[in-house]
């Protein structure tokens, strides 16, 4: 594919500009923009140049495309890239949408009503303090169960762990842990990452029981993070080609 039609991709499709690329197999350490990318194999002529974006880096077939080198614009021709106007909605298309509401309201309407009747109903059966609190105690119930999930994107490219805050708050405390065959390596994050923030983690920093994370040899399996309040999250990984520690 050519710059001006990834652009334009992106464009229809309201995505990110954050992208990978992969030069004749070789991964980057971190995404990237589109015009870095294209600047970066503006002068790699001959070379397969492929990308692709960060929101399909997990996905089990990753659909690489080609960018064709002969393609990348200059500074100008970016600017003049703009997105297609959106086509005006006629009175047959905003009555198909009122009538898909409409029947998307009788349906809430339906299951509030049987969700109430279900909650009166177990309501009765509900035990009551004193009760809880001696199951509390015999090991009845678990506090981690009404721990939320962690929601956060971890990545691993090259030598380095991406590490993405998904929630609403700053986490404290982080512990982070290698899984897979050579499991247990871990370390232990004391500054605050706030939301939305992103952090690098070099494999080299992963200690166990003194020793380093032999990052020259394979790539770690999997990831668990943990975050006080937080259930722990698990993410496990396959090979990406070109990802390999260096």
């Amino acid at each position: 594919m050519t710059e001006k039609e990834i652009r334009r991709w992106m464009l229809e499709e309201v995505a990110a500009d954050r992208w990978w690329l992969s030069v004749d197999g070789k991964l980057e350490d971190k995404p990237m923009t589109l015009s870095e990318a294209a600047d970066r194999i503006l002068g790699e002529q001959g070379k397969n140049a492929e990308l692709l974006h960060d929101t399909q880096f997990h996905a089990k077939d990753r659909p690489w495309v080609t960018l064709d080198p002969k393609s990348v614009l200059t500074p100008e021709r970016r600017k003049a890239v703009r997105p297609r106007r959106r086509r005006k909605l006629g009175r047959s298309t905003y009555l198909q949408l009122f009538i898909v509401l409409l029947i998307g309201l009788g349906f809430a309407l339906i299951y509030l009503f049987r969700s109430g009747q279900e909650y009166f109903h177990t309501k009765k059966k509900t035990d009551s303090l004193d009760a809880v609190f001696a199951k509390i105690d015999q090991g009845g119930y678990h506090a981690t169960s009404f721990e939320p999930e962690l929601k956060a994107t971890v990545a691993i490219s090259g030598r380095l762990v991406y590490l993405v805050n998904k929630t609403s708050k700053t986490w404290g405390t982080v512990t982070v842990t290698l899984t897979g065959k050579r499991s247990g390596y871990q370390v232990v994050l004391t500054n605050p990452i706030r939301s939305n923030e992103t952090i690098q983690i070099p494999l080299r920093e992963f200690q166990k029981d003194g020793e380093t994370y032999p990052y020259q040899e394979s790539l770690p399996g999997g990831i668990k993070v943990e975050v006080p309040g937080y259930q722990p999250l698990e993410e496990k990984f396959e090979p990406v080609t070109g990802a390999v520690a260096r």
